[in-house]
C-alpha cells in the first residue's frame, strides 16, 4: 500500500490514492505500460483534473472502473474513457434496483413529506450559489425544523431506537439542526470536515450503540464509508442531483442483521416548473419519466421488492406538476436542442443514443406515440433541426413516426429481427434502415432478460413474460397476415385446429365502453389467477364448458394481461381452470403453469386491482 507515510520495495500490485500516485510521481517512473491491470473504485471522480490526468496518461491491458453513481450531475461522460457497449452504456452493470430486486440490499421505505418552503427562487444548477441560497433560508428556520421532527415521530414508535443520518445543506444548517434535534430530546450528534479525528471516530460507535439517534453531516458520509447498521435516513437538503440522492439513500442500504429495511424521510416544498423529481426518483427506481409520473398520480405499483415510496398530499401536488412540466417537452423545443447540440458535437457525431443520454431524454420523447402528424421520430427531429436537408420520402416519414410502435418491446430476440431488418433493407423493403438500427441499438439497453418461448406455442416467436401490442400476438399465431387482418374485439380468440384459446385481459377497466366493464380481474398469488369470463359465458354454454371439462376436452388456454388499455399484454402462458363459481359471467381461477415474476405479480395483483 503507498500512503503518505509508506512507500513499497514494489509496485507489482499497488493501493494506493491519486493523491499519493502524483506525489510520488510513480506513472512517470515506472511507464504508461507499467500495470497491466488498473482498478479505479469510485470512477465517477476522473473528470476531475489530476484523476483525469492518470487516466488519459496509463496504458494498461485492463482499466476497470466501479462506481454505483456513473452520471455526473455536471453532465460529464466517465464512460468515454472505458471500451462500452456498441451503444455507449457500460460493458457491464448491476444498477440500485437491480441489487435490490436481488436482496443484495436492505429495501427502501421512501416517505416524501410537505416541509412548506418556496423553493422556486433557488439557483438550482449553480452549486456554490444553490448551496448559499438554501442555506439562508433553512438555517435557523424553526419552523420547518419542527415539521421534520414531527413527521420523524410520527412514522416511528420511539426515536431513541433509530440510528439515523441527517444530511444538511451546509456546516451552519447542520449546526442548528443537530441543536434542534437535541432540544427536542432526540440525541444527536455533528460530523462535519471541521470535526476532529478522534470525534469523528467515535460518533459512528455512538450510534451503534446507542448513546446517539442520530448522526448531522453535511456530505462526509455520502461516500466512502460503511454504516450498515443505519436504519433512518433524514434528507433535509434539497437537491436536483440524482448522483447526491442516490448515493445518501445508500447509506442507508448495507444488510445488517435484525435490519428489515431503512426508513428514507425526504421533504419537498414548492418548486418551480420543471423541476427534475423524475431523475431522483428514476435513481431509485429504474422507472422512465413516465412511469414516474404515472406512479405519482396513481401509487407506485412497480418498485424493487419489498420498498415502498409514498408521498403526502401536498408534496404529490407539487412534484407532479413540475414532472408534468418535464414530460412536456414540446417538438420545436427538442428541435432547438438538437440543432444545439450537433453545433456543439458536429452533425457527424449526433446519435439517438448520445442525445438522449446527453439531454436526459426517454425515447418517448422523441417518438410519440400519440402525435398525429410527422413530429414523432428520430429521422423527422433530425430533418426539423437541419441534419437532414430535402423533404424526405412518405415512406421515410411514416417509419419514422411509427417506429413508437415499437418502444413497448422487452425482447431482445425482437431486438435482433430489428438488427437484421436493419443490416439487409432492401429484403425487408424498408427505406429507413439506418435509423431502425439506431433505435435497435436503443432497445437494447433498457433490458437484459432472456425470454424463455411460451410453453403451448413454441412454434410461435411470442416468449414467456415479454411485452407485446395485440396486434404482434395476432400475426405470430396466425390471425392476421400480410393480406388479411380480420377486424378483432372480443376478449378471446379459438385457434380451432390448435384447440387453444388466447384470453386477453385488461385489469383497469376505466375506460372500457362495452358490457366487459364489471370484469375483475387479478392475481392472486404469484402462481394463481382469478378471471372473470364475458357475460355470455356460462356453465351450460359452449365456452363454459370448454372451460369446466378441460381436463377431458383436450384444450389449452393462454392468457395474456395488460395493466390498462393501450399498455401492452404480456403473455403468462398455459392456465388451469381450477375452479368457478357462478355463471354469465363466470368466476373462474386460473392455475398457471409458469410462476409471475415478482414485479408481474405486484403489477396484477389482488391488492393492486383493490
Amino acid at each position: 500500500m503507498l500512503t503518505g507515510h509508506h512507500d513499497p520495495e514494489q509496485h507489482n500490485h499497488l493501493f494506493a490514492t491519486i493523491q499519493s500516485l502524483q506525489s510520488q510521481a510513480l506513472l512517470a517512473q515506472q511507464g504508461a505500460d507499467y500495470w497491466q491491470v488498473v482498478v479505479i473504485d469510485e470512477c465517477h471522480h476522473i473528470e476531475a483534473k489530476g484523476f483525469e490526468q492518470f487516466v488519459t496518461t496509463v496504458e494498461p491491458a485492463v482499466l476497470l472502473g466501479l462506481t454505483a453513481t456513473p452520471e455526473r450531475h455536471d453532465g460529464k461522460n466517465i464512460l468515454r474513457h472505458f471500451h462500452n457497449r456498441p451503444d455507449g452504456t457500460p460493458a457491464a452493470q448491476l444498477r440500485l434496483w437491480h441489487a435490490l430486486d436481488l436482496q443484495l440490499l436492505a429495501p427502501f421505505e421512501y416517505y416524501g413529506c410537505d416541509d412548506g418552503e418556496d423553493y422556486r427562487a433557488i439557483n438550482w444548477g449553480q452549486p456554490q450559489l444553490e448551496q448559499q441560497q438554501l442555506s439562508n433560508l433553512l438555517t435557523g428556520n424553526q419552523m420547518r425544523a419542527r415539521t421534520i421532527i414531527n413527521n420523524w415521530r410520527n412514522l416511528v414508535a420511539d426515536t431513541s431506537q433509530c440510528k439515523a443520518l441527517a444530511f444538511c445543506v451546509s456546516v451552519e444548517h447542520a449546526e442548528f439542526m443537530t441543536g434542534q434535534f437535541n432540544q427536542a430530546g432526540i440525541n444527536a450528534r455533528l460530523v462535519t470536515g471541521q470535526t476532529s479525528r478522534d470525534d469523528r471516530n467515535a460518533a459512528p460507535r455512538q450510534l451503534q450503540n446507542g448513546e446517539i439517534n442520530v448522526i448531522v453531516t453535511v456530505d462526509l458520509y455520502n461516500e466512502g464509508i460503511d454504516l450498515p447498521f443505519v436504519d433512518t435516513l433524514l434528507l433535509l437538503r434539497p437537491t436536483q442531483s440524482a448522483t447526491v440522492f442516490q448515493q445518501q439513500i445508500g447509506r442507508g442500504l448495507r444488510l445488517y442483521e435484525g435490519k428489515e429495511s431503512c426508513l428514507v424521510l425526504d421533504f419537498v416544498g414548492l418548486y418551480q416548473d420543471g423541476f427534475r423529481f423524475d431523475t431522483l426518483y428514476s435513481s431509485i427506481t429504474g422507472l422512465s419519466r413516465r412511469e414516474i409520473a404515472d406512479s405519482v398520480e396513481h401509487g407506485f405499483a412497480r418498485l424493487p421488492s419489498g420498498c415502498h415510496l409514498q408521498l403526502h398530499k401536498t408534496a404529490r401536488e407539487h412534484i407532479l406538476r413540475s414532472l408534468k412540466q418535464a414530460i412536456n417537452q414540446n417538438w420545436r423545443r427538442l428541435q432547438t436542442e438538437l440543432a444545439r447540440y450537433a453545433a456543439l458535437k458536429g452533425s457527424n457525431q449526433v446519435s439517438l443514443s448520445a442525445f438522449l443520454t446527453d439531454h436526459d431524454l426517454e425515447l418517448e420523447d422523441i417518438y410519440r406515440s400519440h402525435s398525429t402528424n410527422t413530429n414523432s421520430g428520430w429521422t423527422n427531429l433530425q430533418r426539423a433541426a437541419g441534419l437532414i436537408t430535402g423533404n424526405g420520402s412518405t415512406e421515410e416519414t411514416y417509419f419514422s413516426k411509427r417506429f413508437a410502435a415499437l418502444l413497448h418491446q422487452d425482447d431482445p430476440a425482437q431486438w435482433e429481427l430489428l438488427a437484421q431488418v436493419a443490416e439487409d433493407p432492401a429484403s425487408y423493403r424498408i427505406t429507413s434502415d439506418q435509423e431502425l438500427k439506431a433505435l435497435a441499438e436503443v432497445l437494447q439497453t433498457r433490458h437484459y432478460h432472456r425470454f424463455k418461448p411460451l410453453p403451448g406455442l413454441e412454434h410461435t416467436p411470442l416468449r414467456l413474460h415479454a411485452a407485446y401490442q395485440l396486434r404482434e400476438i395476432l400475426t405470430a399465431v396466425g390471425r392476421w397476415t400480410e393480406d388479411s387482418r380480420p377486424e378483432f374485439r372480443e376478449g378471446v380468440l379459438r385457434l380451432h385446429d390448435q384447440k387453444t384459446e388466447l384470453i386477453f385481459i385488461t385489469l383497469d377497466k376505466s375506460e372500457a365502453r362495452h358490457e366487459g366493464v364489471a370484469y375483475h380481474d387479478y392475481a392472486i398469488s404469484r402462481d394463481r389467477f382469478h378471471w372473470q369470463t364475458q357475460n355470455s359465458a356460462g356453465p351450460r354454454t359452449e365456452a363454459g364448458k370448454r372451460y369446466l371439462e378441460q381436463k377431458t376436452n383436450g384444450w389449452q388456454f393462454q392468457l395474456f394481461v395488460r395493466t390498462k388499455k393501450g399498455a401492452p399484454y404480456r403473455a403468462l402462458g398455459p392456465a388451469q381452470v381450477l375452479s368457478s363459481q357462478g355463471g354469465k359471467p363466470m368466476s373462474i381461477t386460473l392455475g398457471l403453469e409458469s410462476a409471475l415474476p415478482e414485479r408481474l405479480f405486484e403489477g396484477f395483483s389482488v391488492l393492486r386491482a383493490a
